[in-house]
């Protein structure tokens, strides 16, 4: 190995900076007080508690930048200037993002630029110059290589150059040097999403010390945090930022900590010049956490308010110091520090604030401009005005090159064209400090109530606000939604575009009667159905509707519908992880952002994930009168059924009904026998987080996601097994041979491969040992306790049961497998002779299809409408509703049982997807009940719009309706018909967010049903084709139990 020359390449440099007469500082010497102190504060360059001390420090001075100082790492072997990942980025941190320590001290880059984040993360200094110098002999001949990188707070470096030597550090083209290191717009974008993931990692370990070390009240968490950040900004040549050392801790009246940050606080908000009001109110509200509490109260020296102080500083500040990334900073706070807890009076004010890039989406949807006037009615902390702020920023810049217009038009822009209204003080604070760290937007914050006090006038009352961009995430429990808000300020601009993010059947009627009014003054241009941006937060479904304002709505004007439910970011809400895992761009989401504006803009396309022919894209027109604005209402759904779906029906109610027989208690014989087995083997305790290991889904799969494609998707529940539908849309896969557990505790075994959606809190178990499918059903019944532990109350997750046990059969201290095996093959071998006899009682055991049945199916295949004839119905001239009330006493929900028993033997209706909608039992006379009807469930997550037929006798538990045919009595197979042409109309249409009630919607949908040669319905036909579709399915039910029982006897030996 080569000897290195470090000494000899280190003299050289020196020599090289004396030479351009540029002051050095070797290792031991002290450049600057904050300098060292930064040094000393970060790890060294190999991880430990060592003192960081670069080869050669020294400043310089630039036009623009005084001191600027400059970090020197030197080496002295070939090969050791500079590491680099694949990607061109240096290498400082691995795949976990965490120090690479062993980079770090090797190469002299890698070393300098270690040093260079120390002084801009902990020092004063926002920039720094980061110099690596190789040098190495060979033959005699000694070369000497450069890397110089600018390096800015927080971790962003940029090539300065290629240098053959330092004299660029006295050239006259430095400060162009510097200039041209300035980041692309794509860049900065990258950048921020880097930055944003590092403070949400920074800022959840934050909100776990000050929560569980220091015992801080949820409602004082974010003040407390944007008072220290007050505190300590400091104004350049007015105010010194609040020094950790200030902090003395005594315990007096008026030099308490909490009263020398409150002070500190009070002379920083009076040389930003607000006026009283916002003063007051700022220290108003922080009065009652750095005051009126007792954390400021010393004990051995040292205030509770001073530790958190010292956290703030150290984990919070240095992001701060250099904003130019425009960062969202307080919304990122609010939504860490609150994510996880009740946010007080949290349903009432709608406390949900919009992540950044969906506000940046409606600033481009809207496009913002150097010249727009951007307001926003209910601003939280401020997320819109900040996206706005970037693209006026940005659109100046590039725009303007005289230096002195550009100066008074960014000073314009944020003293002038940008306004918000919140209604929360302590909200308002957030958006006051985040236009701050914005460079002081903060002119035009209002705290009051928009819809009462405001009257649209800049903060000092006297001029009307010219706004021509309106954006507005509303409180949705508001009027209309929210679109209260939306009508009183469009009512008051003349002209330009206007956002809304809202709940999306507030477009559907729940908005009324402000949308309708809207239409009155304003064009609606878009309506975009949004993914799950809250990841379940705001527990609705949200879409952007984008208007034109100033011009009313013409009903010929076409409007652009899309669905952006799948926007190809996945989202998980893991407690302690960052960004990068919680929101994860899984399919292009960048490129879908980028086509939506492309799109409602009219402008050339860069891909095509929407469009018309996939159904993601419909232009339509609407009516004036304000309900028909969602994607669903315009979606083209074909309600015709086919054959496939007349056999799901019939199978789906068929295969109930079986399952109502399997349920049922076994002969005391085979009971006797079974339990005797069950007694006969030893059990033990396993822990299960030692049999297994979990995971979760990657991407909320919707009901409008399933399409019959691809692979099974699991939800909640017991219906179905579990099993919502298949889908095709890109999700995680998970194995077969596996069990699934819901938030509720109900545990099925999979055999085969699958998704998972994750509204539902649904998990996957994978067994850390092969089994067989007897296997993992035995075992998945092993965790039936966990159904009676947890509920909506208490739901069900990894993390509540991995140290809970379950108890399996063992032989030899082993968990015996064989036992599983045949006790499975036993008892399904006795439920196939229960089914074996119902099919035989039931006269279902036949499966020859008469003549009759022949010739039903034979005409369905023939024509393409129901028999080449049939004729349009609007459903409320067929059905009435009926009454179906709770004729018990107390609360009807506790006097139902989820199972069936002796006692709880009458079924009935809830919001459910499968089971013929049967979730729960009741007493005998404790619901009013019909036989022969058919239920609707007109609201539910996954529910809403399904049908089912009840043949017995049925009542209605909530969420759902009876309707039975009007002009005679039919018979059942009839309503099975039925129930398969309603639901082909209805569960396509209707959501949650679109109700499936009777008056004035489901009454007046339309279906088709086959008509005789008179005009009149043709039940011969409805009644014969049922019958045969009754026959195809049972077909292969007989075939199969007749085989399962000669397996079963092989393999038990019965």
């Amino acid at each position: 190995m080569a000897k290195s020359i470090e000494e000899k390449i280190e003299d050289h440099a020196k020599a090289e900076l004396k030479k351009l007469n540029l002051k050095y500082y070797t290792k031991t010497e002290i450049i600057n007080e904050s300098i060292d102190e930064a040094l000393n504060k970060a790890p060294s360059k190999k991880g430990g508690d060592g003192v960081n001390r670069p080869d050669i420090k020294l400043f310089i001075q630039t036009a623009t930048l005084k001191n600027l100082p400059v970090m020197i790492e030197v080496k002295g072997t070939k090969g050791d200037l500079a590491k680099f990942d694949d990607e061109g980025n240096i290498a400082n941190q691995n795949s976990k993002n965490e120090p690479n320590y062993s980079n770090i001290s090797k190469y002299a880059l890698n070393g300098a630029i270690h040093y260079a984040d120390a002084v801009t993360f902990y020092s004063d200094f926002a920039d720094c110059i980061a110099i690596g110098i190789n040098g190495y002999e060979n033959s005699g001949k000694i070369t000497i290589e450069y890397a110089v990188y600018l390096v800015s707070n927080p971790k962003i470096y940029k090539k300065l150059g290629d240098f053959s030597d330092l004299s660029f550090l006295a050239s006259s083209d430095l400060d162009d040097l510097i200039k041209n290191c300035e980041l692309s717009q794509e860049e900065i974008e990258a950048k921020t999403a880097q930055i944003e993931n590092e403070m949400e990692v920074r800022l959840k370990n934050l909100n776990e010390t000050i929560h569980h070390t220091y015992g801080v009240a949820v409602q004082y968490r974010v003040e407390i945090v944007v008072g220290i950040i007050m505190a300590n900004l400091g104004i350049a040549n007015h105010i010194s930022p609040l020094a950790l050392n200030d902090l003395k801790g005594e315990n007096t009246p008026n030099s308490n900590d909490g009263k020398i940050i409150l002070n500190k606080i009070s002379d920083y908000l009076e040389h930003k010049n607000l006026n009283s009001t916002k003063k007051d109110m700022i220290l108003r509200e922080l009065t009652k956490v750095f005051i009126d509490t007792n954390l400021w109260k010393s004990q051995n020296g040292q205030s509770r308010l001073k530790q958190i102080y010292k956290i703030v500083l150290e984990n919070v500040m240095p992001y701060l110091k250099n904003n130019k990334y425009h960062l969202d900073f307080t919304g990122q706070l609010f939504n860490v520090l609150n994510r996880y807890v009740d946010i007080p009076d949290g349903e009432k004010n709608d406390v949900v604030l919009t992540p950044r890039y969906v506000t940046d989406l409606m600033a481009k949807l809207c496009e913002v401009n150097k010249d727009s006037f951007v307001w926003d009615y209910a601003m939280g902390s401020g997320g819109f005005l900040i996206s706005s702020l970037k693209l006026m920023l940005a659109d100046a810049k590039n725009s303007i090159n005289s230096s002195s217009e550009l100066e008074d038009k960014l000073f314009h822009i944020k003293s002038k064209q940008l306004l918000g209204v919140e209604l929360r003080p302590d909200i308002c604070l957030l958006a006051i400090l985040n236009m701050i760290l914005m460079g002081d937007g903060s002119a035009n914050v209002i705290n009051t109530d928009s819809l009462i006090n405001y009257e649209g006038n800049y903060q000092d009352q006297s001029t009307p606000f010219p706004a021509n961009v309106f954006l507005l995430n509303p409180p949705y429990s508001a009027d209309g939604k929210g679109f209260n808000f939306v009508e009183k300020a469009l009512s008051k601009m003349k002209s330009g575009k206007a956002a809304v993010l809202i709940q999306e059947n507030a477009g559907s009627g729940n908005g009324l009667p402000y949308t309708k009014e809207i239409l009155k003054h304003s064009t609606l241009k878009a309506s975009i159905k949004m993914s799950d941006i809250f990841c379940g937060k705001a527990g609705v479904q949200t879409a952007i509707y984008l208007f034109e304002v100033g011009r009313p709505h013409n009903e010929k004007s076409i409007v652009k519908f899309i669905d952006f439910s799948n926007d190809g970011y996945s989202r998980q809400n893991r407690k302690k992880s960052g960004l990068n895992v919680n929101l994860k761009d899984a399919d292009n989401a960048e490129l879908r952002y980028a086509e939506i504006v492309d799109i409602v803009l009219d402008r050339k396309k860069s891909s095509d994930f929407y469009n018309e022919a996939n159904g993601t894209l419909i232009l339509d027109t609407i009516s004036l009168n304000g309900k028909d604005w969602t994607f669903g209402q315009h979606k083209k759904i074909d309600t015709k059924p086919t054959l496939n779906d007349f056999k799901k029906c019939v199978s789906d109610y068929l295969a109930w009904e079986v399952a109502q027989i399997l349920k049922k208690d076994s002969p005391s014989s085979v009971n006797s026998m079974l339990i005797n087995k069950h007694n006969s083997i030893k059990w033990q305790e396993f822990e299960i987080k030692k049999l297994f290991e979990s995971f979760n889904g990657n991407f909320d799969i919707k009901k409008e996601h399933i399409n019959g494609l691809g692979e099974y998707v699991i939800t909640a529940g017991l219906g179905e097994n579990g099993i919502l539908g298949k889908t095709d849309i890109k999700a995680k896969i998970f194995d077969e041979n596996t069990i699934t557990i819901d938030m509720f505790g109900n545990a099925f075994y999979r055999n085969f491969k699958y998704k998972m959606v994750t509204h539902a809190r649904v998990f996957c178990l994978k067994p850390l040992f092969e089994i067989t499918p007897k296997q993992g059903l035995f075992i998945a019944n092993s965790f039936h306790f966990l159904k009676y532990k947890f509920g909506y109350e208490n739901m069900c997750s990894w993390a509540k049961i991995k140290n809970e046990k379950i108890l399996l059969p063992t032989k030899n201290g082993e968990i015996d497998f064989d036992f599983m095996e045949n006790f499975i093959a036993e008892l399904e071998a006795e439920r196939v002779r229960e089914l074996e006899a119902y099919l035989k009682a039931t006269g279902l055991k036949d499966y020859e299809l008469t003549q009759n049945e022949k010739d039903a199916l034979a005409k369905f295949d023939e024509f393409s409408k129901w028999g080449g004839v049939e004729r349009e119905f609007k459903i409320g001239d067929l059905f009435d509703k009926l009454s179906a009330k709770f004729l018990g006493k107390g609360d009807k929900f506790k006097a139902v049982s989820k199972i069936k028993t002796t006692e709880f033997f009458v079924p009935v209706v809830y919001c459910k997807f499968g089971d013929n909608g049967i979730m729960y039992w009741a007493k005998k006379d404790d619901f009013e009940t019909y036989k022969n009807v058919i239920s609707i469930v007109y609201n539910g997550v996954i529910a809403t719009g399904k049908v089912y037929a009840q043949q017995h006798e049925t009542g209605i538990l909530a969420e759902s309706y009876f309707i039975k045919f009007k002009n005679c009595e039919i018979d059942f197979k009839i309503n099975l018909f039925f129930q398969c042409v309603l639901e082909k109309v209805l569960y396509p249409k209707y959501s949650r967010d679109f109700l499936a009630t009777w008056n004035d919607k489901v009454e007046n949908d339309v279906i088709s049903l086959p008509i005789t040669a008179n005009g009149e319905i043709d039940f011969d036909f409805m009644e014969n084709f049922i019958k045969a579709i009754q026959k195809l399915i049972i077909k292969d039910l007989v075939i199969w139990s007749q085989k399962k029982i000669e397996a079963t006897k092989q393999v038990v030996g019965l």
